[in-house]
């Protein structure tokens, strides 16, 4: 856009002349894709189908990511259903509250689906650090000899 600085008659500063450049590529990140999204949370599923096949976690904690990744995904359809009929939203705290939980996976999936929250770098930052979170209690809880006592009250040996 260009445009030339005068004052109008109460001598307040002001643009005339306004004109807008065409072919002007703005500089901005492109979110993964939705099939990026499908593989990562695939590859992170079969991780866990892998830790139960060799005895590190029960089918439950299976039944339970795929539970509130499901439940994480409705929760940002809903949130972009209400930001586009201006109604009442969800908050980004929740939002990752069900995304450091264990829905990080249906989350990744619904924003770039939905292309909800995909473009806020605050946002996805903290998204990032739940995802990273997560995993790193997961791998925790599974691998550490500080947490037998945990995984024993779960029913993992």
């Amino acid at each position: 856009m260009t445009y030339a600085v005068a004052r109008d008659v109460q001598k307040r500063v002001r643009a005339e002349q306004v004109a807008f450049q065409s072919g002007i590529k703005r500089n901005t990140v492109r979110p993964l894709g939705v099939a990026p999204a499908l593989g990562l949370s695939a590859v992170f599923f079969a991780a866990l189908a892998a830790a139960v096949f060799e005895g590190a976690a029960p089918l439950t904690v299976v039944g339970f990511y795929a539970l509130i990744s499901t439940v994480t995904f409705v929760m940002y359809g809903s949130d972009k259903s209400a930001a586009q009929r201006g109604a009442w939203r969800i908050p980004e705290a929740h939002l990752h509250l069900a995304a450091v939980t264990g829905g990080w996976p249906g989350a990744l999936i619904a924003q770039r689906l939905f292309r909800h929250k995909t473009k806020k770098q605050p946002f996805q930052f903290v998204f990032w650090c739940t995802v990273m979170a997560n995993c790193a209690g997961l791998v925790w809880l599974i691998t550490s000899e500080q947490a037998a006592g945990l995984r024993a009250s779960f029913g993992i040996s």
